[in-house]
């Protein structure tokens, strides 16, 4: 893309500020553009998947239900204390 000039070049400059800085209060990282790396998906979907795994291997229910609860109290946590929808495992540390 090329630009024309230096009032379009701010305007473009200032656009693509302002978007990279939402990324970033949502817990992105311009180090890691990929879900694959395990640090970088969100904590819900993480915790989504364990329940998916051990509803496969053949938990007992009441076990199931009992990581589902933790999870819904850890959820609320987050929404309620820390005012996040959701995180990156990565920024799920000690001190939260």
């Amino acid at each position: 893309m090329r630009l024309c000039g230096k009032k379009q070049s701010r305007k473009y400059a200032s656009r693509l500020i302002i978007e990279i800085n939402k990324k970033l209060e949502n817990g992105w990282s311009p180090f890691y553009e990929t879900d694959s790396v395990p640090e970088y998906i969100m904590l819900k979907n993480a915790c989504q998947s364990f329940i998916s795994v051990k509803r496969k291997e053949g938990r007992r229910e009441d076990t199931v239900r009992m990581y589902e609860s933790f999870f819904r109290i850890l959820d609320e946590y987050i929404e309620r204390v820390l005012g996040r929808d959701d995180m990156y495992i990565y920024a799920f540390t000690d001190q939260i």
